[in-house]
């Protein structure tokens, strides 16, 4: 019992020393030992707000305040935090107005803690936000819209934003913490701007070191100038495509703006157009949404004096209203003497003429070009006017009236003779529909009379009973030169026999028999003409007698003619005689008759051979069916001569053992082209009785076996031809002369052949063969030749060298027998393959500057039929600079005098074929300029760095860069972190993340430039610290307690710069000055298990850094013999397991426990503090492991006694009760060695308590056991 009330009083005692050492913990905070802090008030910022770059700014509300949109960049100018800076700008100081009540100065050292934030409504509508916490917060982290802090709109600490497309449709905010350059503390709480509209600003600090009290800042008045907070969309902007002035450009006109609006930019939008007129450089700036004073028509106010005398514009802007929003365009501006303009003006007439110089009894209209000065849609309304000038000089008006057809008058008719000589005058006074009246504009013209009248005919015959209708016609020639042809009714004949119509057609007394002469004359306008008309009889006339063509041998002689008759319907009887003049020089008939086809006459027969070179006379005398006759015509002509004779073929030749017979032919060839065969006409003979003919040229050889030489002649008339006859012994022959193989280079070629000869069957094949090859442009080159060892196979070519590309291979192959006769020769060839291209490797040569190394180029060369051949040491290499040196073989190297960059090429010819590749001497390396870190190195993050590649002017230069990530400590040591080599260009891979052992550290970054040719440069170095630790704090697991029976766990956490709380645990210092508790490190602190007595006033100090913090804790014993009362009766001390905190539970003590005694049972249960238990059951009393759901599962594990070797305890039994009021029992084995533990427990349900036991091993009564261990797995 006195144990009992001990207890009791040591909990009270332990509950008023934490409760006081707690509240002495808070107030210590931060502090150390050794030194007494200095009460200081934290900065606050009194008054704060966002600015918007809202210079070009598209898009308004309807009350003309710009939108906010995705690109609009916020900030807010932090560079008031100078004081400088903060006194000049005096009208920029609510946006940014830091305080302190120690007076301590805004800290221009740092950077700034402000970030920005998404804004979206929770339930409250936005005009019923009061709160911060009325709306949902979403911290924007996009790199691409955290801008870094800049001097442009004055953000020089602090971060800017440019707002995302993901803030469409809601709000954005933004928190800000104040730091104070010195002071303690110089951090002050955050603010928190939920409304960009209003200047935000926080209460000053009350009370020195008082950080935790929040102090979000509260509205204090709207900005001056008012936005809407809502982000709008980015409307597509509309687009003024042209603007021109339309309209008459004179005094007292107006003048329109007529547009184009470009239509994909407005959609079915409504759109409203504004306009400004004035003189030039007077609108431009007037163009703007906020100028009210505009106008919505676009006609400007009339034209006066000084506006036609001087240049003036006007200026355009198109607004599409959607979504309750105006989107304006770019204002569009043009003047008066823009191009594009469309001024028009009175309507005048141009281009006026007559149809035609006015003629007496003639008409005559006028023809212009109606100019409506630029008015669109202006219709013609013209008045026309015709005048002749009077005797006095003055013009009498004859018609007038309106144009009916634009363009065009109606026609003056039939100008009398009276006008003849006199100025005729047409005026046109231009006008439209519109009423609109210009200057007139006329045109003058002498109206022509008739000087004479001639007619087609002085005097003209006429044939009795003729057909052929006779017309006359009179041609008037006027006054100013004309010349026109007229069928005039003022014909008259004298005779009553002849009669004319009004067309001039004649008409003769069909009666009439005997001739006669009759005046015809015609008068007009005064003038008069005389036909003489000559009526005679018919006669018949051979007109065009002629031959057809010339006299022809073996052809029929025709001839053509024409036979001239008045009537022509008379049928043509005409009769001839043909005659040729014999050799006494007399004409003899040889034929005669009467003509079938009219103008046609042709012999009966065709010429023989024997009328070759005659005289032959035509005799025609005209008759037709009525009996009308005429002189006889007649015509003379030779027929054609011979002149060659021709014998075909012009030789034979026979083979020694040829029998059948050949022909010859003979040819006759006459004067005229003809050709007759006369080959049995004339005598054929022969000078050698070994050669036969026959009478139609037929031969044929006597003696087959000798050679002979002979002729065979034809005899007709003056004429003797010849053919000589030859006999020859038979030779052999060579057939399908083939060449194979492929003309390739470095091939050889081979050949094949058939052996003929020719019906002499013991001939052997002695034939000769001969290679040649012909280069193109060149001559026919022998290459190689022989005797032929094996009929019908050709030996095989020399090797195809690369020179013989392109080159045709002939091969001549002589057939030649025995005994030395030869054949014909024959022939074949075949075409080489030829060059197609060359190529160089590498295609490309780079050196450094003072590089004495020598590369090599190969030249390759390809070929048409695929071949590829090395041509390096064949072609000829040249330099196009001095120092670049090239050896016949290709080797490339540069002069030990050059001592400048060079950008050359090395050339390569070979045939007609020419390669080059650029050689560059390059002296500079790659740089790494401009790099940097982005954003600052945060905890538990990596970071990333960027930079410029610059390959200095050389060309095609990969950026194949490496990279080093370092951090550096406090002692500076700095130890490489990652390396590797540079991906994407411009783009340094990543770091590890920043683990929180490296808060503070410097991150270091090194980039070396390099690149595909491995010429590293000078190495880049960039850096920024980490950010730092504010503050930091020492957890419990159960308030300022500590375990005896089983380790205690702390942890530590750090807040951040940024506010973000770190577990830290493992990266500071533990320690206690207490002399029973011992620091394991990294938080854990143990109290030996025969340490009875509770401990109070523990000192636990964790140093992280610079930071130190202490608080003061106390430890309860559980002592394993405080457990093991009474059979019924326990003590209420509870065990807790913490399943993040606390991994074990261990139990120990001085006692032991003995299976000796009955039931001697470890029983975990517990209840209120001072309460007493009863027996356990699951209605007793529970543990607060009873809160506990174990998933995971328990482990039991029990320590024996080392002193007492025969020990086999094992767990014999173990139970355990959960909520669902089930007794859960394990069995355990029934003997052992050594040492044994349960399995895992496990059970999904929470558990109220747990019953242990054990039991000694087989055959033994007692057991010991000295620990206990529960494990929560």
């Amino acid at each position: 019992m006195f144990l009992k009330n001990l207890m009791y009083k040591k909990w009270i005692l332990l509950l008023l020393l934490l409760t006081t050492m707690s509240a002495a913990a808070k107030l210590t905070n931060e502090s150390s030992n050794k030194t007494k802090q200095i009460k200081g008030y934290a900065p606050y910022i009194q008054s704060i707000a966002a600015q918007a770059n809202l210079d070009n700014q598209y898009i308004f509300f309807p009350d003309l305040t710009p939108a906010l949109t995705p690109g609009i960049i916020l900030a807010v100018p932090s560079s008031l935090c100078s004081p400088e800076l903060f006194k000049a700008n005096e009208d920029l100081q609510p946006y940014f107005n830091l305080r302190d009540e120690d007076n301590d100065k805004c800290s221009v050292l740092e950077t700034h803690n402000l970030d920005w934030y998404i804004l979206d409504n929770k339930d409250t509508e936005w005009n019923a936000v009061v709160s911060p916490d009325d709306l949902i917060w979403t911290l924007i982290t996009d790199v691409d819209s955290i801008l870094p802090p800049s001097t442009n709109m004055l953000s020089q600490y602090t971060s800017r934003l440019k707002i995302p497309e993901n803030a469409v449709n809601k709000r954005i905010g933004f928190t800000y913490s104040p730091i104070s350059a010195t002071g303690n503390p110089n951090k002050g709480t955050q603010a928190k701007i939920w409304d960009i509209s209003y200047f935000f600003g926080q209460k000053p600090t009350s009370q020195a070191l008082l950080e935790s009290a929040p102090n979000l800042g509260e509205k204090i008045t709207q900005i001056p100038l008012p936005i809407h907070t809502q982000i709008k969309p980015n409307f597509a902007r509309p687009i003024i495509k042209t603007l021109y002035m339309y309209g008459e450009f004179s005094l007292s006109s107006t003048l329109e703006a007529q547009y184009q609006i470009e239509p994909d930019s407005i959609g079915s939008n409504e759109l409203e157009m504004r306009f400004w007129w004035g003189p030039k450089g007077t609108t431009k700036n007037l163009g703007r949404i906020t100028n009210t004073d505009f106008q919505n028509s676009p006609y400007s106010p009339p034209l006066t004096d000084s506006d036609i005398g001087s240049v003036i514009e006007v200026t355009a802007m198109a607004i599409k209203k959607q979504d309750g929003l105006l989107i304006v365009s770019e204002p569009y501006t043009i003047d008066s003497q823009d191009p594009n303009n469309q001024f028009y003006y009175p309507p005048s007439i141009d281009n006026l003429t007559l149809s035609m110089q006015p003629r007496v009894n003639e008409s005559v209209y006028g023809k212009y070009t109606f100019n409506d000065g630029g008015k669109k849609n202006s219709i013609d309304n013209s008045t026309y006017i015709w005048q002749i000038e009077n005797d006095s000089g003055k013009w009498d008006t004859l018609i007038t009236g309106t144009i009916l057809e634009s363009g065009v008058t109606p026609e003056f008719k039939n100008l009398k003779q009276e006008y003849a000589g006199k100025s005729l005058k047409l005026e046109i006074i231009p006008s439209d529909t519109d009423d609109r009246i210009g200057s007139s504009n006329s045109v003058t013209s002498e109206v022509i009379g008739v000087l004479r009248i001639e007619t087609n005919y002085n005097e003209v015959d006429y044939i009795i009973n003729q057909t052929n209708a006779l017309q006359l016609k009179a041609t008037i020639y006027y006054s100013n030169g004309d010349i026109i042809t007229h069928n005039i009714n003022k014909w008259q004949s004298d005779d009553k026999d002849v009669s004319i119509d009004s067309y001039g057609f004649v008409t003769v007394n069909p009666e009439l028999t005997e001739e006669k002469t009759v005046n015809i004359t015609i008068s007009y306008l005064g003038q008069q003409a005389l036909v003489k008309l000559n009526i005679r009889k018919n006669t018949l006339i051979i007109n065009e007698l002629h031959f057809n063509e010339p006299i022809l041998i073996n052809k029929k002689i025709t001839a053509s003619y024409l036979l001239e008759q008045f009537n022509s319907e008379n049928l043509d009887e005409s009769t001839y005689e043909w005659f040729y003049l014999s050799l006494e020089n007399k004409w003899i008939k040889f034929d005669e008759g009467k003509v079938n086809d009219p103008g046609m006459i042709s012999t009966v027969s065709t010429i023989d051979h024997l009328f070759a070179g005659k005289r032959i006379r035509l005799e025609v005398t005209p008759f037709n069916q009525v009996g009308d006759t005429g002189p006889i015509s007649s015509i003379e002509g030779n027929v054609e001569s011979l002149i060659e004779l021709i014998l075909t073929p012009s030789e034979l030749t026979f083979n020694a053992n040829e029998s059948q017979s050949k022909q010859i032919n003979a040819i006759a060839s006459y004067e005229y082209g003809s050709q007759l065969d006369l080959t049995s006409i004339g005598i054929w003979q022969s000078d050698n009785n070994s050669i036969l003919v026959s009478s139609n040229g037929s031969v044929s050889i006597v003696n087959q076996n000798e050679a002979i030489q002979g002729k065979v002649m034809f005899i007709y008339n003056e004429f003797t031809r010849e053919v000589n006859v030859k006999v020859t012994p038979v030779e052999p022959s060579i057939q399908n002369l083939i060449i194979k193989g492929s003309p390739i280079i470095n091939g050889t070629l081979e050949a094949t052949y058939e052996f003929d000869s020719n019906l002499f069957p013991n001939f052997e094949d002695n034939s000769t063969y001969t290679w040649f090859y012909t280069l193109p442009g060149s001559s026919k080159m022998f290459w190689s030749d022989g005797t032929i060892s094996q009929s019908g196979v050709i030996p095989p070519s020399p090797k195809i060298e690369p020179f013989h590309a392109g080159a045709s291979i002939t091969l001549e192959v002589i057939p030649t027998d025995q005994f030395g006769v030869t054949g014909e020769k024959s022939i074949t060839s075949m075409e080489i393959e030829h060059l197609v291209s060359l190529s160089l490797a590498p295609n490309e040569l780079r050196f450094n500057l003072g590089e004495t190394s020598v590369k090599k180029v190969t030249a390759s060369a390809l070929y048409s039929l695929g071949s590829v051949i090395d041509v390096s040491a064949k072609g000829s290499w040249s330099a196009g600079n001095p120092n670049v040196l090239i050896e016949t073989n290709g080797n490339v190297f540069i002069s030990s005098l050059n001592s400048m960059p060079i950008t050359s090429e090395v050339n390569f010819k070979y045939g007609v074929l020419t390669s080059s590749i650029p050689v560059i001497v390059q002296s500079i390396t790659a740089d790494i300029r401009n790099l940097r870190l982005i954003g600052t190195p945060m905890i538990n993050q990596s970071i990333e760095a960027v930079y410029d590649f610059d390959p200095n002017g050389m060309l095609n230069i990969i950026d194949k860069s490496t990279y080093r990530w370092f951090y550096k400590d406090f002692s500076n040591n700095q130890v490489e972190w990652s390396r590797g080599d540079i991906i994407q260009s411009g783009l340094v891979p990543n770091s590890p993340i920043i683990d929180a052992s490296k808060v503070g550290y410097t991150i270091i970054v090194e980039v070396t430039p390099n690149d595909q040719f491995e010429r590293p440069g000078a190495t880049q170095v960039a850096q920024s610290v980490v950010e730092t630790v504010t503050n930091i704090e020492i957890i419990f697991p159960r308030t300022e307690k500590m375990n005896t029976v089983a380790p205690t766990y702390l942890m530590a956490k750090g807040t951040l710069e940024s506010g973000t709380i770190i577990d830290i645990t493992s990266n500071g210092t533990w320690t206690t000055t207490h002399p029973n508790v011992t620091s394991l490190g990294n938080g854990v602190f143990t109290v030996p298990y025969y340490v009875y007595e509770e401990q109070d006033n523990i000192p636990i100090t964790f140093t992280y850094q610079k930071l130190s913090v202490t608080k003061v804790a106390r430890a309860d014993n559980y002592n394993l013999g405080d457990l093991l009362g009474a059979a019924s009766f326990y003590r209420e001390h509870a065990v807790v397991i913490y399943a993040n905190s606390t991994p074990e539970i261990r139990l120990w003590g001085d006692y032991w426990l003995s299976s000796a005694r009955n039931n001697q049972n470890i029983i975990l249960s517990g209840g209120s503090t001072g309460v007493e238990c009863g027996a356990f059951s699951q209605n007793g009393c529970y543990l607060e492991l009873s809160r506990l759901q174990v998933n995971s599962g328990l482990k039991v594990d029990m320590t024996y006694d080392a002193a007492r070797p025969n020990d086999t305890t094992i767990i014999r039994s173990l139970s355990w009760y959960t909520n669902d009021n089930v007794l859960h029992t394990f069995v355990g084995n029934a003997s052992g060695t050594s040492k044994s533990q349960t399995d895992i427990i496990r059970n999904t349900a929470p558990i109220y308590g747990i019953i242990f036991f054990s039991t000694g091993a087989i055959g033994s009564s007692t057991s010991y056991i000295k620990g206990l261990r529960l494990i929560y797995q």
